[in-house]
């Protein structure tokens, strides 16, 4: 499983570097206790699939941090102006690491089911295969009128460095 770097960590800060380094390392020169996190990580996991845990956790454990980003240029932004924003969800990074791996399984009957009407869940050529399908729909209805599609990603697009 690839995990993509510099995302947001969510609320509880975990990042995918850190959850990429207790999974991908079996060969770092780490002392046993280190070695272990990994098999503690995976009881944890194997609890939170197995609904162990109450009710109140998985409430928590489901929430997100929404943010609200500009998309305009911060120069262009005047004091007191109403701003043109897209916001962002922001999930647990462990959460989405279970998640994944259990629809992973899955994932080819998901896209037989959901495609051509949903390319977001790693439709292969997803980005493509969208501006295609709006493309041949304007052909189609050519008094129709695209007005905005926001097709970047922009929290995950950011660049993060220290």
């Amino acid at each position: 499983m690839k995990l993509k770097g510099q995302v947001s960590p969510g609320l509880t800060g975990l990042r995918n570097e850190h959850i990429q380094a207790l999974l991908f390392s079996s060969n770092a020169k780490a002392d046993p206790l280190a070695k272990s996190a990994f098999d503690e990580l995976f009881a944890l996991s194997n609890d939170i699939v197995q609904g162990k845990f109450p009710g109140y956790f998985y409430q928590a454990w489901n929430g997100s941090s929404l943010t609200a980003l500009n998309k305009n240029n911060a120069e262009d932004v005047q004091e007191g102006a109403t701003m043109d924003c897209r916001p962002v969800c922001k999930g647990g990074s462990l959460r989405k690491v279970i998640t994944k791996a259990l629809y992973k399984p899955f994932m080819d009957k998901i896209r037989e089911k959901c495609e051509p009407c949903q390319f977001g869940m790693g439709t292969k050529g997803g980005g493509g295969q969208l501006i295609m399908a709006i493309t041949l729909l304007l052909e189609a209805n050519p008094d129709w009128v695209l007005i905005a599609l926001d097709i970047v990603n922009a929290f995950n697009e950011m660049m993060r460095q220290r």
